[in-house]
């Protein structure tokens, strides 16, 4: 009676819960301005969308109250004339059955089965370009798209940009400062010069080279520009500057004398897990190199004669991700604001990062152990069911 008498007045008076406005319609509203509608044609076509999503609630509310009524004189019958659960059970499962296949078929139906098509991702020049690299591991920033809203790019290489409606705060807060400074420094160069960009305009990309940036695609069917001041993956620092908070971590990476190919700038809360980093004799010989790369597992092949402070072309995380040289787990901290640090002793390693997040782990015990009770549950309510039948008998 509660869900039925709570559907009539869905159905009766739905301006009384909701007002059927959308997050959105302040947006559109703004973007309609600014395309010159008149004010009374922009609130008319906002009104008949409330008024379309106050009859979508009734036409679901309608249906709902008919399958309330269908189930409850299922029951009522079934209480009155006491036949067999079967027969009660049966066309309630396919009251059910109905219902939800009535709703999955708004979201999934023949529309969504279409005949093979032309890919909807066709390899550019540049793109080919960039894929006949041997090396794969590096980025691409490709400035004919929106660099932060584009899917395009991810679809053939690793990319600066692309969007995920849950980013790391931290690197939208490079987006939002110095990685934009140095992307619309770039595309400001490029609408005035007439010439290609040198190697000393290159190392005035502070963010994009410690991001290992090698191509910048400016033109879909031009070669790309190839970064000779990136980074790479991994490299050693002469330097680093501790800083006391995130804040004065976020303005040094900002300001434009940073040079990450020389310094790592720290926050101090890392002293402990980067110790021995103020002690350690920059090596030009020493080198490290990216041997294996997986979502879940980086490794690399270190070889230094002296210990050495790394920086790590990758997104420090502390939540799961840990790091082992030689087998052994191995402290990192955090660099740069949002890459990852670590003090490697002198001599040949294997540098392992594996993402072993530890909810992740506990949550496949709970699930197992979930299982075997399902699984054990309906094998002693089988063979009790069993029972009862030879009982009866």
């Amino acid at each position: 009676y509660i869900v039925g008498g709570l559907l009539l007045v869905f159905i009766l008076l739905p301006a009384w819960f909701f007002n059927f406005t959308s997050l959105s319609d302040a947006q559109l509203a703004e973007q309609l301005r600014a395309a010159r509608w008149p004010s009374d044609a922009i609130e008319n076509l906002l009104a008949a969308m409330r008024e379309d999503r106050m009859q979508i609630l009734r036409a679901d509310a309608f249906r709902s109250l008919v399958y309330v009524l269908l189930a409850g004189g299922l029951l009522w019958w079934y209480v009155k004339k006491s036949f067999r659960l079967e027969y009660f059970a049966i066309p309630l499962a396919l009251l059910i059955l109905v219902d939800m296949w009535s709703v999955d078929r708004r979201y999934l139906n023949k529309d969504y089965f279409v005949p093979k098509s032309e890919p909807e991702f066709v390899k550019s020049h540049a793109d080919e370009v960039i894929l006949s690299d041997t090396d794969p591991h590096y980025r691409v920033l490709n400035l004919t798209r929106s660099v932060f809203n584009d899917g395009y790019t991810s679809y053939f290489h690793k990319s600066i940009g692309g969007y995920h409606g849950a980013k790391l705060r931290r690197y939208q807060d490079m987006i939002d400062g110095a990685l934009s400074t140095d992307i619309n420094f770039v595309q400001q160069y490029l609408s005035v010069q007439k010439r290609l960009p040198d190697s000393d305009f290159y190392r005035q990309l502070p963010i994009l080279n410690m991001l290992n940036c090698k191509y910048i695609i400016y033109n879909p069917e031009a070669d790309p520009l190839i970064n000779s001041g990136r980074l790479g993956n991994a490299w050693f620092v002469r330097s680093v500057r501790w800083v006391d908070s995130p804040d004065e971590e976020y303005e040094a990476v900002n300001s434009r004398d940073f040079n990450p190919a020389v310094e790592a700038i720290i926050d101090k809360r890392w002293q402990k897990a980067l110790s021995g980093a103020d002690s350690c004799t920059f090596d030009s010989t020493a080198t490290i190199q990216l041997t294996q790369y997986k979502p879940h597992v980086l490794t690399y092949r270190v070889n230094a004669s002296k210990p050495q402070l790394a920086v790590f072309s990758e997104i420090f995380y502390e939540k799961g991700w840990n790091a082992y040289l030689d087998g052994q787990k191995y402290p990192h901290g955090r660099a740069n604001y949002i890459l990852r640090a670590m003090v490697i002793p002198a001599g040949e390693h294997t540098l392992e990062f594996r993402f072993e997040p530890a909810t992740y782990y506990l949550g496949q015990k709970i699930a197992m152990i979930g299982s075997v009770i399902v699984v054990l549950l309906t094998i002693s309510t089988l063979i009790a069911y069993y029972r009862n039948q030879k009982a009866a008998a």
